[in-house]
Formats: structure tokens, C-alpha cells, sequence
């Protein structure tokens, strides 16, 4: 069974398009919150927490410091590294 994704706020714009690609995915703001209204922030505590409840997801985040809690914890987390594919896409587009 392909695991749920939980896109942590700085990936809010990111689930539409997921989601039509048929990713199982949704935002922190709307299984936190409950809405898509991300100016209000949602505390790493809140998502962790969530997160331990919750345990059929997988978060995504570029969030460092969340991404070592959630590892530190045994939650499931993927870590981008948004320089990494800032440059490769830069070194991709030079070929």
C-alpha cells in the first residue's frame, strides 16, 4: 500500500498538483487546521504531534530541524534539500 503524504506548509501550492498526478497527499494546514488558509503557522510541535497520532503518513518538508525531530522520533519524513535541486535543475538547463 502506497503510504499518505503530509506536505508541510512551505508546500502548501505543491498538493494540487500532486494530487492530480495521483499522489495520496494533503497539507499540514488542512489536516491541522482544517482549512487551506496557511498564513497562520503551524508549530513543529503540532505536526509532530499530529504525526505521532496520525501514523499512515509521510511528512515532506524542507524544514531541517523538523525533518531531524521527526527522524529522531520514528516518523517517517522525507528532507528536501531545496538547494540541491535549485542546482541540479540549474546544471540540468546548461546541457
Amino acid at each position: 500500500m502506497e503510504p499518505k503524504y503530509l506536505l508541510d506548509q512551505m508546500f502548501n501550492g505543491l498538493a494540487e498538483d500532486l494530487q492530480k498526478d495521483g499522489i495520496d497527499c494533503e497539507t499540514a494546514t488542512q489536516r491541522i487546521h482544517g482549512d487551506d488558509d496557511s498564513r497562520v503557522s503551524i508549530s513543529d510541535d503540532a505536526i509532530v504531534e499530529f504525526l505521532k497520532r496520525e501514523t499512515g503518513f509521510v511528512l515532506i518538508t524542507a524544514d531541517k530541524r523538523l525533518a531531524k525531530r521527526c527522524d529522531a522520533s520514528g516518523i517517517r519524513c522525507v528532507a528536501i534539500d531545496q538547494r540541491s535541486l535549485v542546482l541540479d535543475h540549474i546544471r540540468r538547463a546548461k546541457r
